[in-house]
């Protein structure tokens, strides 16, 4: 919700410029973002009630979020240090990425959980 925050008032300042709100955020913060963003009517009657725009472009995405950007600079300003738990650079993001690939990998998923080996066959389901 800061993430959200920081960039629905970069959208207030610059009169609507989604372009220049759609901040550099962490990997792990910006799938956060896609799930609250993802629960439609809460976020609509919550922008409606507080009368605040929460932009988010997902074609305009970036990750090249880095520790003492533009980004974690204004969120100090707002709140303090970003937790770095969820706020890691771009490496840390990639490395956690790889772990997580290969891991998903030996269990048959591929593409980050875009694809399976796993076969529904009707036989299978019996024999088990």
């Amino acid at each position: 919700m800061r993430a959200l925050a920081l960039k629905s008032a970069v959208f207030e300042l610059t009169r609507g410029d989604e372009a220049a709100a759609e901040l550099l955020i962490a990997l792990p913060v910006d799938e956060m973002t896609h799930a609250v963003l993802a629960q439609h009517n809460i976020v609509t009657s919550l922008q409606v009630r507080i009368g605040v725009m929460l932009p988010h472009m997902t074609d305009l995405e970036e990750f090249g979020y880095e520790l003492d950007d533009y980004t974690s600079r204004c969120y100090a300003a707002g709140w303090g240090t970003p937790n770095p738990r969820y706020w890691v650079g771009t490496a840390e993001a990639k490395r956690r990425l790889i772990t997580l690939s290969d891991a998903y990998t030996g269990a048959g998923i591929h593409d980050l959980g875009r694809r399976h080996d796993f076969t529904f066959g009707a036989g299978e389901l019996l024999a088990a």
